[in-house]
């Protein structure tokens, strides 16, 4: 079986009795994956368009998806070697998956687009009391300085005061990069199914409030992107073996023992004690974080068979601009 995507990751009991067409599902530990196959990029010959065509095939996945069953969406790219690969990755990641199916599974994200007409609001300017803080104006440059400065203050409180009334709307909210002068607002919004209104509402109370001058997107629903994705990381049964072997414990060692052994490196190793170095110092953290990652994971149960190799869930999450 070649490599697969991860879609997403849901409660077994809410497994859908139909799937959409090129999606496929593996059941374990009371976790259901779904999950399809790998749009390959070396089918076009430009790499961007490559990516973008493929982003754009997982992405309709998720929107298919969305309304059979609530679900954690996968990270873009994801990938699995196969479908026993992926119950490992639920028998040995089960506590943190079921936390994060709790915490975002049956949410939904819109992203929201506001620009504003410039010549427009140029025009309304000086009905507003921004008209009045501007400076003395000498010449035609000191003018259009004054006058650009104006609209972005203008235009920054205005995104500003739509973020906060779509965060009240919502459960959270994540401002994306601005850019172009006539952007004033480029956000995702997390809501449930039942705050879909009040987002709506918002927009239209704000678009009200500025006739025909704002061009406003509601683009979606999606599951959660922005917001947490699983992701999958492979650690190696070897890397492992050294992260034990720095820290001098074994296969048998719990979470407890783990701390014991890190403390001791470390009153050894750090910089700050006689014979240690910042380089000792790192590997040790390293080994640390490694393991405790690991065993965090769960029991052998998370290993692949084959390998030993470990696979790890983490959460990414989109950075506020």
């Amino acid at each position: 079986m070649r490599e697969v995507w991860l879609y997403g990751v849901a409660h077994a009991a809410n497994l859908p009795t139909v799937l959409p067409e090129g999606i496929e599902a593996v059941t374990s530990a009371g976790l259901t994956a779904f999950f399809g196959p790998v749009i390959e990029k070396k089918r076009f010959r430009i790499e961007r368009q490559a990516a973008a065509k493929a982003l754009l095939g997982f992405q309709r996945q998720l929107e298919a998806l969305l309304p059979l069953t609530p679900f954690v969406p996968g990270a873009p790219d994801t990938r699995f070697t196969d479908k026993d690969a992926i119950a490992a990755f639920l028998d040995g990641n089960r506590e943190t998956l079921s936390s994060l199916i709790e915490r975002y599974a049956g949410t939904a994200q819109h992203q929201v687009v506001v620009r504003w007409d410039l010549s427009v609001m140029v025009g309304r300017l000086a009905a507003t009391r921004r008209a009045d803080h501007l400076p003395p104006i000498k010449g035609r440059l000191e003018k259009a300085a004054a006058l650009k400065a104006a609209m972005a203050e203008w235009r920054n409180a205005l995104g500003t005061a739509l973020a906060n009334d779509l965060s009240e709307a919502g459960q959270a909210i994540i401002e994306l990069p601005a850019e172009g002068d006539d952007l004033v607002l480029n956000a995702v919004i997390l809501h449930d199914g039942d705050s879909e209104g009040a987002i709506e509402a918002a927009l239209e109370r704000f678009d009200a409030e500025h006739p025909d001058a704002m061009s406003i997107r509601m683009i979606g629903p999606l599951p959660a992107c922005s917001f947490a994705t699983v992701t999958v990381e492979t650690v190696t049964a070897s890397a492992i073996d050294a992260a034990r072997g720095r820290l001098g414990i074994d296969d048998t060692a719990d979470l407890d023992d783990l701390r014991t052994a890190y403390r001791t490196y470390m009153k050894r190793n750090h910089p700050d004690m006689a014979g240690g170095s910042a380089k000792e110092s790192a590997a040790g953290v390293e080994a640390y974080e490694l393991l405790k990652k690991a065993l965090l994971a769960g029991p052998v149960t998370g290993r692949v068979a084959d390998t030993g190799d470990r696979l790890l869930c983490g959460v990414r999450r989109e950075t506020a601009a």
